[in-house]
């Protein structure tokens, strides 16, 4: 039978000559479950490297997932280095080998004792674990001179920061310890990309007790955990590589290894939970189409003063609830529609409620096809006061309107259920008419200055996520100006989970920025969303956040944008179809130059 660890290996640990360890030593064999293990070892010896890897996790009935975009993510060629969470200690070092060497075999690892022994995986470690404590300093030289060899060869070298397995941590959650110096400074020193890979899980709560008491507990319970972990299956995630260029941005070493641990934990993010992107329970069919021709000659009816402008075979009309009934329907069919496939919408079959017919409402039509591009629905703010006070703002529904906040709501129209058709989705004209159709407005009608309103962040954007767009926009892009005038009904508590956000938001100033991060961190499946991005870049201030509940848990900031705020160049963009730039320039207190 071949042996991984043999009695005499532990005898060695008191001593050659030890009359305890020779006692001892066959009972901690059985103790430890390295009997257990050493028959496992057996069945795996006589395969080769990663064939060996396979037989291993056949044995085990140990599978994993990842998807196909993460290991993209993994260079085809040329040197790189991948840091990872040290969830398991040993499982995760034999997963990391099996899935990088499916595209590079010249996979090359810094391990641990444990797995060091295994003579068939030999090929893919280093001979010397450099950076383990408790290796000499010549043997540390000489272990650090044969990783840079590695790299300079084009390998890829796979790294547990950490060096030892996670436990629980300050957090009270279970996390690596603080990750080595010695790792992070060869990292920064060798001029490669790194990848970080995230591993799911941790050992059993038995472990992590006996890990609090003692090392050496810690160390001994090793075996049994591989053991345990039979029949399970786990996730791993992989991230896009973080190139030399981003890792130069940090000329301190404590900080880029900061950020490579926040990039990592990160990723957890992307195991997402399959079921919350089920419709709800009560979740109705969307209603069928109809009553199309009323609609149509509902809009071919309008008054001229309803058309704001006709650009080729797009329109915008703007038009109370009584003048479109018909119209009315089918935009709640298609808000419905375009809200289910973001994760929001009501769920009912038609998104319409009260508020609508006292709204007017924006309409893009489609003069060619007849049919709607998108709309939004509009809240004179002067009218609603007038009729109802506060009470008749859809948004006093979401947050909670204070006395300090109606001398705005005078001046403000309220904005809310923008959405695109789905035939229109993909394409940018559209919003951008929409917004053109906004300042329109807000041209005929002088007695207006703030445009307010939700801006929605979908409850299928990972908790990570949304928190770090909520703390991005409440640390560049808020007020308090009206603070003490409006508070949420559902306030939002942000989740970092393991990430420091101060270390992943360190260098976002700008929209964009975050917009690529978010992009990198979830492989381009999330992103700023685009009416989010399009509030911010007219100089919007985002108060508050809030829940909303009758929103499929849709995350609503509350924006205030002043149109005297609006940046001159945006103001340009939307409103380059009126030659007499004179009314534009008195009217939002900007000089303009074509």
């Amino acid at each position: 039978m071949k042996k991984l660890i043999e009695t005499k290996d532990l005898r060695k640990v008191f001593g050659e000559k030890s009359i305890v360890g020779f006692f001892l030593a066959p009972a901690l064999m059985k103790l430890m479950k390295l009997d257990k293990i050493n028959k496992l070892y057996d069945k795996v010896a006589d395969f080769e490297g990663r064939e060996c890897l396979e037989a291993f996790l056949a044995e085990m009935r140990i599978t994993y997932d990842t998807p196909s975009l993460d290991l993209a993510n993994l260079p085809k060629e040329g040197s790189f280095i991948t840091v990872s969470n040290h969830a398991y200690g040993a499982l995760d070092g034999i997963i990391l080998m099996h899935l990088v060497s499916e595209e590079r075999p010249d996979l090359k690892v810094i391990v641990n004792y444990l797995l060091s022994r295994i003579r068939p995986l030999q090929n893919f470690f280093l001979p010397v674990n450099a950076f383990d404590k408790n290796v000499s300093s010549r043997s540390s030289i000489a272990g650090i001179r044969l990783a840079k060899e590695c790299l300079q060869k084009g390998n890829p070298l796979g790294l547990f920061p950490a060096g030892e397995v996670s436990h629980i941590g300050p957090s009270g959650l279970v996390e690596d310890i603080p990750w080595h110096t010695a790792i992070v400074k060869f990292i920064m020193n060798a001029g490669v990309p790194v990848v970080p890979i995230y591993f799911e899980g941790h050992n059993s709560v038995r472990f992590l007790r006996r890990a609090k008491i003692h090392p050496m507990l810690q160390t001994a319970s090793l075996p049994a955990e591989v053991l345990n972990k039979k029949g399970r299956r786990l996730s791993v995630r992989v991230g896009s590589p973080i190139s030399v260029a981003e890792q130069q941005r940090y000329t301190d070493y404590k900080e880029l290894g900061d950020y490579l641990r926040a990039r990592t934990y990160a990723l957890a993010a992307n195991i997402e939970n399959k079921d919350k992107f089920k419709e709800p329970e009560h979740a109705a069919p969307i209603a069928p189409p109809k009553k199309h021709e009323l609609a149509v000659r509902e809009v071919e009816q309008l008054p001229s003063r309803n058309c704001l402008f006709d650009i080729n075979n797009f329109a915008a009309y703007f038009a109370p609830y009584s003048l479109i009934p018909n119209l009315m329907y089918e935009i709640g069919r298609k808000r419905e529609e375009a809200f289910r496939t973001v994760g929001e919408g009501t769920y009912q079959p038609l998104d319409l409620d009260t508020f609508d017919r006292n709204y007017y409402h924006l309409v893009l039509w489609d003069s060619e096809k007849k049919a709607i591009v998108g709309a939004y629905r509009i809240g004179m703010g002067a009218e609603l006061m007038k009729r109802f006070g506060v009470m008749g703002f859809y948004n006093n529904t979401l947050f909670k309107f204070g006395p300090g906040l109606e001398p705005i709501l005078w001046q403000s129209m309220e904005l809310g259920r923008a959405f695109i058709s789905q035939e229109y989705r993909y394409e940018t004209i559209p919003m951008l008419l929409l917004f053109k159709g906004l300042f329109h407005i807000m041209l005929r009608n002088e007695e207006y200055r703030y445009f307010i309103g939700p801006v929605s962040i979908s409850s299928w954007y990972p908790k990570l996520y949304q928190s770090l767009i909520y703390k991005y926009i409440m640390e560049h892009h808020s007020t308090m100006d009206y603070q003490g005038c409006i508070g949420a009904r559902n306030p939002f508590t942000p989740d970092f989970g393991l990430v420091d956000p101060d270390v992943l938001l360190r260098d976002i100033q700008t929209p964009e920025q975050l917009d690529r991060l978010l992009m990198r961190m979830s492989n381009r499946q999330y992103r700023l969303p685009s009416l989010v991005k399009r509030y911010l870049k007219l100089n919007s201030k985002i108060v508050l956040f809030n829940i909303d509940k009758e929103f499929n848990d849709s995350l609503d900031g509350f924006i205030v944008c002043d149109v005297l705020e609006i940046p001159k160049e945006e103001l340009m963009m939307v409103t380059k179809d009126i030659s007499d730039f004179s009314i534009i320039e008195k009217r939002f207190g900007k000089p303009l130059t074509r």
